[in-house]
């Protein structure tokens, strides 16, 4: 950004936020993907609130029958919405966890694009990238150049570890041999992220492979997949943790306390969410938690307080 010419602004505070985007204006903003489903949500309690959700949405499917034809009319048709963000925003680059397409895409509707990738500090640390006109929907991007990557020991449907190999990777851990010597595989950095590469080189994350539940009949099971279906099946679940216990995959569920039906449907919806899964990913246990998850400061949840003695459903 710096040898474009750009201006770059750092905003030091989440209360001041929504008020720098207006005053900096900016086109291009660097976000985790929270504030990517926040901004999302933002837009949509703001025209709750001034009941124009109906015309919102009727503006939507304009503009997306408007775009198939080759015309594009989103900057004219959400310009109010877009002012809230300073009027100039054009790009979100979302990157330090998963990102959820239905956020991206929901954003790419009313005429912001969405980009994320791929990077790990050990890597310097971007791996893959998404480019603004050529990504794939739920991908990581791809591979930077003078980089390699492969899967290692990658299982029937071709995911597996993901492996690096570059200029881009660390010489070891600092004052740690032992360490150093475990995290690689001859000249491959052993990331302990779980994905796979499609035919156009676009690398996908599946999850982490400390994660793998592994259950007695031989099966694998990545729970971040399963915990993205679960809260895109079911909108009143905030925030879902997925793990092993005792060979029964279990939920734990923060859920909207603005849906006050919510912990009388759930049982209902998860069995119902079961049907389309599986049967070794089906839920076998829901717990619910009365506070949400403890984040990192980059805002994903920190998984090893899951389970903490909230009460179960």
């Amino acid at each position: 950004m710096l040898l474009q010419g750009c201006r770059v602004c750092v905003n030091h505070s989440l209360r001041t936020l929504l008020p720098d985007l207006k005053r900096f204006e900016p086109t291009t903003v660097c976000v985790v993907p929270l504030f990517v489903e926040t901004f999302y949500k933002t837009i949509w309690d703001t025209a709750r609130q001034q009941r124009k959700d109906r015309l919102l949405r009727y503006l939507i499917k304009l503009s997306n029958a408007m775009l198939r034809i080759g015309i594009d009319l989103r900057r004219l048709l959400f310009r109010s919405v877009l002012s809230a963000f300073g009027g100039e925003l054009r790009l979100l680059i979302s990157g330090g966890a998963p990102l959820d397409a239905r956020y991206a895409q929901g954003m790419v509707d009313f005429g912001v694009d969405v980009v994320s990738g791929y990077g790990i500090t050990e890597c310097s640390p971007i791996v893959s990238l998404n480019r603004n006109h050529y990504q794939r929907d739920g991908g990581v991007g791809l591979v930077v150049p003078g980089t390699d990557v492969r899967i290692a020991e990658p299982d029937p449907s071709g995911r597996g570890e993901i492996q690096v190999r570059g200029d881009i990777v660390m010489l070891g851990y600092y004052k740690d041999p032992e360490a150093s010597a475990a995290a690689f595989d001859g000249e491959w950095f052993r990331t302990g992220d779980i994905g796979h590469l499609d035919d156009d080189g676009f690398l996908f994350i599946t999850g982490r492979k400390k994660n793998l539940i592994i259950l007695s009949n031989g099966e694998n099971v990545a729970p971040e997949p399963l915990e993205a279906a679960l809260l895109n099946t079911i909108p009143y679940i905030k925030e879902a943790v997925i793990y092993g216990h005792e060979d029964v995959i279990v939920a734990e569920v923060f859920l909207d306390d603005t849906v006050p039906d919510g912990p009388s449907r759930l049982d209902h919806d998860v069995a119902t969410f079961n049907l389309t899964q599986p049967s070794y990913k089906q839920i076998g246990k829901i717990v619910v938690r009365d506070t949400e998850f403890p984040k990192t400061t980059t805002k994903k949840i920190r998984r090893r307080y899951a389970n903490e003695g909230d009460s179960d459903a």
